[in-house]
Formats: structure tokens, sequence, C-alpha cells
């Protein structure tokens, strides 16, 4: 209970920063990774939930809109009335014959695009062809049913994904932190007050991230899109933290000091 008080009173009780200022940076580095771990899980809700319901819209337009097709020995056969031309934006296109009616000269007027026979694979971008050739892969079967059994696994790739986003994300919040108490420099050394050295205002910034931080984590939830949040994120820091500097200042100008071991 201490731990979320200690979150309430990050941004409704300033006078807890002279403590926070003079605390061990364990303490700020225990406070800072439950924090950032509870929020990084709640900001993520949204995008779980958003991935689950794109693979089973994955499902659905493969069941509707891909005809039926087998791939085995190395030749693809695609059932149903060929070629498929799929064009696309900024003339690019897909094309899929299986007959042998067509073949990939037909990429000669798109600026990119594919062609699948059933033979090869052939791309086209920037000006370059490159060729697949099935008959590399004859140990490799799959038909329509079998690729749509095979969508719902594309799920777990989620995890490995998280885990990398989550570390980058952690790395990025303590360098914003960091930022911040550079921030917090600048303004003490603008009042000509020096008593606040770096390692204290880091203290004070992490506890500063606090409300920005939650505030992040409701946005990816509510809305991930919203403009200018980046603008909004810093000014509730900054505005948090010179009140948090005032009050660590009032304290240290009437010599009320804290103890130097203080637990979060």
């Amino acid at each position: 209970m201490v731990f979320f008080g200690r979150i309430k009173d990050s941004f409704t009780n300033f006078e807890m920063y002279s403590e926070i200022a003079f605390q061990k940076k364990g303490q700020t580095l225990k406070y800072f990774f439950i924090l950032f771990t509870i929020l990084f899980i709640f900001g993520s809700l949204r995008v779980a939930y958003d991935f689950n319901v794109r693979i089973s819209t994955m499902i659905e337009t493969a069941r509707d809109k891909v005809p039926e097709f087998s791939f085995a020995n190395g030749v693809l056969k695609v059932e149903g009335q060929q070629p498929v031309i799929l064009e696309g934006e900024n003339n690019t296109v897909v094309i899929i014959d299986t007959t042998g009616k067509t073949n990939e000269s037909v990429l000669g007027k798109y600026s990119e695009g594919v062609f699948i026979s059933s033979q090869m694979v052939v791309t086209k971008q920037n000006f370059e062809t490159r060729i697949i050739k099935f008959n590399n892969f004859k140990n490799f079967n799959l038909d329509k049913e079998k690729l749509i059994r095979l969508i719902p696994a594309f799920k777990w790739i989620i995890i490995p994904v998280a885990i990398v986003l989550y570390i980058f994300s952690t790395v990025w919040a303590l360098i914003t932190s960091v930022l911040l108490a550079a921030v917090g420099s600048f303004m003490v050394k603008s009042q000509n007050k020096d008593k606040v050295d770096f390692s204290k205002l880091w203290n004070i910034a992490v506890y500063s991230l606090t409300l920005p931080w939650i505030l992040d984590a409701a946005k990816n939830l509510v809305y991930p899109d919203l403009p200018f949040f980046f603008i909004i994120k810093w000014a509730v820091a900054i505005i948090v933290l010179s009140k948090a500097l005032e009050a660590v200042n009032k304290s240290i100008t009437h010599n009320n000091l804290p103890p130097q071991d203080i637990l979060v």
C-alpha cells in the first residue's frame, strides 16, 4: 500500500519530495521498475486486443477471399478463374496465374509488383526483379485449410515483440527521467539555488514523471492517436517538477532535512 500511496502523493503531496530527493537510488529504481511495468502492461491491453481482432479478421478474410489452393512437391495450384489481378496504389500489383497462360512479363507496365505462377514467385521493386523458385521447397506442403489453421499461431508473435518493446520502452523512460532531471538542473541554476545536486534531481524527476506516465498508459488504452500528446506529457512533467523543486527548496531553506534512508 505504501507504493500506491507514493503514486498518489507524487502529484498531490509535493511536500513528499523533500524526502524523495534524499532517498537512495536503489529505492527510486525499485519504484521506477514496478510503476513502469504495471503501466506498460496496462497500456498494452489495447494493442493486444487490436492484434487479436486483426488475427480474427485475417482468418475471416482467408476463408472468404482466398481461393482454394494447394502447394505440394514444389508446384502451386490455384482453383478458380485466372489470372487474378490485384492492383494497388502507386502503380503496384499482385498477379496470380498458375495455368501457364500468363508469365512474369505482365509486371513490365507496373513500377512494383508480384507475379505468382505454379513454379515461382517473381517480385519487382525499384526496377529490380527477383525470382524464387518453388522447386526449392519440395518438402513443404500447404493448402487453404492448413493456412487458416496456421494463422492463429501468429498470436504468439506478440510475446517476443512485447518483450523487445518493454526493454526499449524502459530504456527510453530512463533516458526521459535523465532529461527531465537536466531540465530541473537548469531550473535550479536559473534560481541561483545550488543545494539540489543532479543525483537528487533524478530522484525527483522519476516521481515527477508518475502522472505523465499514467496519462500515457491511459492514452494508449483509450485514444492511441491523440495529437500533441508529447507536448502535453512534457508540460505536465515540468509543472510537477517545478512544484516538487519548490517544496524541496523550501525544506532545505528551513534546514528541515529528512533522514537519508527512506523506504519506498
